[in-house]
């Protein structure tokens, strides 16, 4: 099963020995975790401004596109949440599975069901 979730202070180590790396808890920024079978399989950044979110970094182990379909749909369902209106796409590597000019479309990021996996 797939999980995606902002992520706790008990997800810090884990994160940064895994993927050698400097995640902190920081204004502004929120941090996703990516769990496949509940083992670390990915993360997202994100940066917050008003009612804009900067996808930062963006990465997966899921291979399937559709599995990193769904975990973009998480994060973006979470963002919309917090009253998101806008997200940009400041990687490359979405556009991989999910087609955007910078600028994640919403209503087509949530045009299908999360049951597509």
């Amino acid at each position: 099963m797939i999980e995606v979730n902002l992520m706790k202070q008990s997800d810090l180590r884990d994160l940064n020995v895994k993927y050698d790396s400097k995640f902190a808890l920081e204004s502004g920024k929120l941090v996703f975790v990516i769990r496949e079978d509940e083992e670390l399989a990915g993360y997202s950044v994100v940066e917050t401004k008003e009612n804009d979110a900067h996808i930062k970094k963006y990465f997966c182990e899921l291979k399937e596109s559709i599995e990193n379909l769904f975990c973009l749909k998480s994060i973006g369902s979470i963002l919309t949440n917090f009253e998101i209106t806008d997200i940009y796409d400041d990687t490359e590597n979405i556009n991989k599975f999910f087609r955007n000019d910078g600028k994640l479309d919403l209503s087509e990021l949530f045009r299908s069901s999360c049951n597509d996996i």
